[in-house]
């Protein structure tokens, strides 16, 4: 796929995803409270169910963007890695789209926001040897998911794996948890939006203004 091509797709994905129709993110007067403790407006991609043209467009563009971004015998010996509980399915299908070889491997989430690789995923690591893992991740606000991501790919890393990435489809805050790892990431659509620690919400942020606070988890 050309570059010009692959740019317009990401644009469209962006229109469609960001659509008020699509309900993807907090309405005026509602806002989040986030994985250690950040208030913000909340992004949300199960709202692209599967079986949808939207959701099949999810999958199409991160498809195209790393088909764009590794080799085809690289991504051979890759494994995509979900993220609990969000897009375990995206990188089930992502693996599908690229019929290259690349295997899709699952995450759980366990108590107080840790996400770590399941039994099988940690099993299958070693049984495929992969060169190269690829995390792939629906929302960078601070990078924490990714990072527990890393983490545990990590600790359960075969020899043969050399690489660890993660793949952002859209980035609204700074990684900084990935950045303090030194693990480099690639996000699709960057979209900043303002993150509030509770102190500065209610002071002057959507707590301030009366926004309702719907808190993590919920």
């Amino acid at each position: 796929m050309a570059l010009s091509t692959f740019e317009s797709q990401v644009t469209l994905f962006e229109e469609h995803f960001f659509a008020l129709e699509s309900n993807s993110y907090d309405p005026e007067g509602v806002h989040h409270e986030f994985n250690q403790g950040l208030h913000g407006i909340k992004i949300d991609f199960d709202s692209a169910l599967e079986g949808t043209a939207l959701y099949d467009e999810w999958v199409a563009v991160t498809a195209a963007d790393l088909d764009l971004r590794y080799s085809k015998s690289l991504l051979g010996r890759a494994v995509l890695i979900g993220v609990a509980n969000g897009t375990n399915r995206l990188a089930r299908h992502v693996a599908t789209a690229l019929d290259c070889g690349a295997v899709a491997l699952e995450t759980q989430k366990l108590d107080k926001g840790i996400i770590k690789l399941t039994p099988d995923s940690i099993a299958a690591l070693h049984d495929i040897d992969p060169e190269l893992a690829i995390i792939t991740e629906d929302i960078a606000t601070r990078g924490t998911n990714g990072a527990s991501v890393v983490l545990s790919t990590l600790l359960h890393a075969p020899p043969s794996l050399r690489r660890v990435e993660v793949s952002h489809t859209v980035e609204r805050g700074v990684p900084e948890k990935l950045l303090e790892l030194s693990v480099p990431y690639h996000s699709l659509i960057i979209r900043a939006m303002q993150n509030y620690t509770p102190e500065e919400c209610y002071n002057n942020g959507y707590c301030a203004a009366g926004w309702k606070l719907i808190p993590y988890g919920q």
